[in-house]
């Protein structure tokens, strides 16, 4: 009904603004739309994420809802997003990084695990040529980009 005041779904006050955010469903004041969590303002954001009637930032959202976690940076995947799996493990494709020289693996690469920690093949074969194969414990691996964060692994 266009002859009520529209009022906002944050502070419920009348809009009156020439421009305004619709989220879910419901009219928002530009300063309005926030992170129920860290308050973050949302105006500028491209995306934000509700759930069960509360908004939220990505980060937010992700840390609270996510299914899985990355286990480089421990934040959340969603399950659009590529990753990289190793045994039991998930990664973004940016944190898929060897843990001690942080360079970036990429699909065939060669490289060893130790728990969840990932080591360039250069560092592997370093560190049995100098007889430290009880640390490091190593086997190598194939990196492989897999998409939708739930598919398959490769040994």
């Amino acid at each position: 009904d266009l002859s009520q005041p529209t009022l906002c779904a944050g502070c419920g006050g009348k809009i009156s603004d020439r421009y305004y955010l619709l989220a879910v469903d419901k009219q928002w004041h530009m300063r309005c739309l926030k992170c129920c969590e860290c308050k973050l303002a949302l105006e500028s954001e491209l995306t934000c994420f509700a759930k069960d009637g509360s908004i939220y930032c990505k980060e937010d959202y992700y840390r609270r809802f996510a299914v899985q976690r990355c286990a480089r940076c421990h934040l959340g995947i969603s399950a659009s997003e590529m990753v990289m799996r190793a045994r039991d493990s998930v990664y973004h494709l940016n944190c898929f990084t060897c843990h001690s020289c942080n360079k970036a693996l990429s699909t065939g690469d060669h490289f060893g695990m130790k728990d969840s920690l990932v080591y360039y093949v250069f560092y592997v074969r370093r560190s049995r040529d100098m007889g430290q194969r009880r640390v490091m414990g190593l086997r190598y691996r194939s990196a492989m980009v897999l998409s939708n964060c739930g598919t398959g692994s490769r040994d």
